[in-house]
């Protein structure tokens, strides 16, 4: 799990999973926009729980000044690949393969 995963959507979307092994997470999300990358930033810590196989992301974000706790179902980990399912607030989910640089 810990090293640094990367997903492109092939249409100016990149986003940038950084899982250290001291449970500090840096997830940096790209998008080009009219030609002109918008960065965004997200660090915290994580945890792992391979009997449930769910990732949990908790951050701090400025912008709300609200803590957040985020659970991400791992649907499958190997040396290479990570797929995660994000869930929508209305209850869609979509899977999200990043592949280990």
């Amino acid at each position: 799990m810990v090293g640094t995963w990367e997903y492109d959507d092939g249409d100016g979307w990149t986003v940038v999973l950084r899982l250290n092994s001291n449970s500090s997470f840096k997830l940096t999300e790209t998008e080009v926009y009219q030609g002109k990358p918008d960065v965004s930033i997200t660090e915290g810590s994580y945890k792992y729980n391979s009997s449930s196989k769910t990732l949990t992301l908790s951050y701090y974000d400025d912008y709300d000044d609200e803590d957040y706790v985020e659970q991400i179902k791992v649907v499958s980990l190997t040396s290479s690949k990570l797929t995660l399912q994000f869930k929508d607030d209305d209850g869609s989910a979509e899977n999200i393969t990043f592949i280990k640089q």
